[in-house]
């Protein structure tokens, strides 16, 4: 999700906040492709299998950095670090309890250095939203321009053995000048809520590697991020379909207040949401 853009930033895709489950098999970012399929099971060990689950993007292919998990009728990704074969696993609970901890434990989730790890976030957001290389680039320039801007906070999850980042998140005050607040305003004032653009923190870009999602890495990147700013309130806009990302900002006490929203330069449709601060802690 992107929100605070200058005018000169028009012409850039609009702002969005991505914890999507996009796959993607080649080898655009040097990352090792997984090699096995793990398979547990409640009557006896782990084994492995041959099969991979991986494809491709809309645009460029981007690899897929974990295996996949089986457990039941349910699947997950094992991350690279994570554990590739588990010891007597008692059904699907177990089994991600295991992938879990593996993965958590070699995850942190600290300041960064918003434009020196520009690159690094993009290669992040990439993969998880499926941006083609002019967008990349075209990205990267605007990242490095809101590192610039007073106020701005970022954060990422990184990957203790490696320094790898492999979720980010950043944000900063809300300006009512800025090329996002400019087109959300008149649908914030259709719905009578123009005044949360005021004393605002808002949350610019949240992504998380698909490899690492659904290990409650976003919950934490955007609760780190949002905790001890010292405005009243957060916004943020996501695509306005009932996705994990809308679920995770109800859950922290975001509420819609505006949809749809229709960014230029987009045919999909926004909803611009709010919450007070401190966000709602995890229950």
């Amino acid at each position: 999700m992107r929100v605070l853009r200058s005018a000169s930033d028009a012409a850039a895709a609009p702002p969005r906040l991505c914890l999507s489950r996009r796959r993607g098999g080649g080898p655009a970012s040097g990352l090792p492709r997984p090699a096995s399929r793990v398979r547990a099971r409640a009557s006896g060990p782990a084994r492995p299998a041959s099969r991979v689950r991986a494809g491709a993007t809309e645009t460029a292919p981007v690899p897929s950095s974990g295996t996949t998990f089986t457990v039941g009728e349910g699947s997950r990704r094992v991350p690279p670090g994570a554990t590739g074969h588990l010891p007597y696993a008692s059904g699907r609970r177990a089994a991600r309890q295991a992938v879990t901890c593996a993965a958590m434990d070699d995850v942190t989730i600290a300041p960064i250095d918003l434009a020196a790890r520009a690159a690094d976030a993009l290669e992040v957001q990439a993969q998880a939203f499926g941006l083609t290389a002019e967008e990349v680039a075209v990205r990267c320039q605007i990242v490095a321009r809101h590192a610039l801007v007073p106020g701005t906070r970022a954060f990422g999850a990184l990957l203790l053995s490696t320094g790898r980042l492999v979720g980010f998140a950043y944000g900063m005050p809300n300006d009512r000048t800025h090329w996002w607040s400019t087109i959300i305003e008149p649908y914030l004032d259709r719905e009578g809520n123009g005044e949360w653009l005021d004393d605002a923190f808002a949350v610019t870009e949240l992504h998380v590697h698909p490899g690492y999602q659904g290990l409650g890495l976003g919950r934490r990147l955007i609760t780190t991020l949002c905790d001890g700013v010292p405005q009243t309130r957060s916004i943020l806009s996501a695509i306005d379909h009932e996705t994990p990302a809308r679920h995770l900002y109800r859950s922290l006490g975001y509420v819609d207040l505006a949809h749809p929203v229709i960014f230029p330069n987009t045919v999909l449709p926004y909803a611009v949401m709010g919450a007070h601060l401190p966000l709602k802690p995890h229950a």
